[in-house]
């Protein structure tokens, strides 16, 4: 065939052929999901310190330790009154021009789920002591601590953030120990992540693997129950 003899003809229906696949297979389809999954009502953009956040969030590979997705089986209740839906990452929008969303939803849980930290722990001062030292506040958190995000100053002025430390962890320390700006734009980022509601009448993904107590013989009995069947 002539066209395998012509590489102006070969190459450019290659690239015609994977132009085509690419709008079917990727683009289209995305639009789609985008389309019908609109942003949650009382959902928020990101936007400020919250936004350049998101950036120190994604320097620091924070991702690689913490998820951001509550899965629909009973052992996810402790990070979110309900499952995640996709319209909770609706409002995510490119890093830049040339950098795709960050969903952020991860895959590990070396630590907690952080879907709706801002709403279990909305204390700053608690957040900023954890980046400092994580063994500051749950003794048995394997947590790197953050130390270069903060600064021990001698002469604080008003408009800067100073952090409570106890004694063990700074008493060889002159001065007080200052947030630098990474360190409150990463904890704004943390207070942002809220689990908003649903709508009125809105179904709420079910939960699988539901427990359940039974009575037995006057014992009572935890059970496991699956897709419907009681183990």
């Amino acid at each position: 065939m002539e066209i395998f003899n012509n590489h102006i003809k070969l190459y450019g229906v290659a690239f015609l052929f994977f132009s085509g696949l690419s709008v079917f297979v990727a683009i289209l389809p995305a639009v789609n999901n985008q389309n019908n999954n609109a942003a949650l009502p009382g959902s928020e953009v990101l936007t400020g310190e919250a936004l350049a956040g998101k950036d120190v969030f994604i320097a620091n590979g924070c991702v690689a330790c913490h998820s951001q997705q509550v899965r629909n089986i009973e052992m996810d209740k402790n990070w979110g009154a309900r499952p995640s839906v996709a319209a909770d990452y609706a409002n995510n929008t490119r890093i830049s021009w040339w950098m795709n969303t960050a969903t952020l939803m991860g895959t590990e849980r070396t630590g907690p789920d952080l879907t709706d930290i801002g709403n279990r722990l909305p204390s700053i001062d608690w957040h900023l002591l954890h980046l400092y030292n994580p063994r500051a506040v749950v003794e048995e958190s394997i947590m790197p601590a953050y130390p270069w995000m903060f600064e021990w100053k001698e002469n604080v002025t008003s408009d800067e953030k100073i952090v409570s430390i106890p004694k063990e962890f700074g008493n060889d320390r002159i001065g007080k120990l200052v947030a630098k700006k990474e360190a409150l734009q990463l904890v704004a980022y943390l207070q942002s992540l809220k689990q908003v509601p649903l709508p009125d009448g809105a179904a709420s993904p079910t939960t699988l693997y539901k427990k359940e107590k039974k009575e037995d013989a006057g014992n009572t009995r935890e059970l496991l129950e699956v897709d419907g069947a009681v183990l």
